[in-house]
């Protein structure tokens, strides 16, 4: 709903916190083509998200650990720095990569 609203409400910059949490995949999925991908399009958007889930598109993304940038780069360098450092198992990169190819 809050998204709804941000959307009706005009703006130049939107800054949204994990607005894809509470959402199954193809939801979320549907949101980010939709709304941060179609309605927004040409607006400076800023997520802030637990997830890479719908960030494929970003021009650029962030790691914050504990109030500082730990690391910053595009989608595939976030994601092989995530699968190096955080994964805990073959199965999670295996679970990620399914979860990739069924939202594209």
């Amino acid at each position: 709903m809050n998204l709804a609203r941000a959307i009706y409400k005009t703006a130049d910059i939107y800054l949204l916190d994990d607005p894809l949490s509470a959402l199954d995949l193809h939801v979320a999925h549907h949101i980010v083509r939709e709304c941060f991908n179609g309605v927004l399009k040409d607006k400076t958007r800023v997520l802030f998200v637990n997830s890479l889930l719908g960030m494929e598109n970003a021009d650029r993304i962030f790691v914050v650990k504990e109030g500082e940038i730990i690391k910053e780069g595009s989608f595939k360098e976030i994601k092989r720095f995530i699968t190096k450092n955080y994964s805990s198992s073959e199965e999670d990169e295996e679970k990620n990569e399914e979860i990739e190819k069924e939202i594209r």
